[in-house]
């Protein structure tokens, strides 16, 4: 069976702020989207070098807009999935 890595934040344990209640959370990473994103360069960096931010470091930047009102606990990255092919 063919597996492929999805490379975002795919489990998640969350809290909910308003009753404590644990809750749990899969995040689906299309493999159409990339995984390294450019930064710009400001002038401080070093000439001719690139930085990147990967997929899964960028979603969480964002997370709470996923999950407003919730605390994330736990991250497992990386989960094994089976591809469709």
């Amino acid at each position: 069976m063919p597996w492929k890595r999805n490379f975002g934040p795919s489990r998640l344990k969350l809290k909910r702020r308003s009753d404590n209640r644990t809750l749990y959370a899969l995040v689906p990473v299309p493999t159409q989207v990339k995984r390294f994103w450019p930064l710009a360069t400001d002038g401080r960096s070093t000439p001719g070098r690139k930085r990147y931010l990967t997929l899964e470091s960028l979603l969480m930047l964002f997370i709470d807009h996923l999950f407003p009102g919730c605390d994330v606990l736990v991250t497992t990255y990386g989960f094994l999935q089976r591809s469709g092919a």
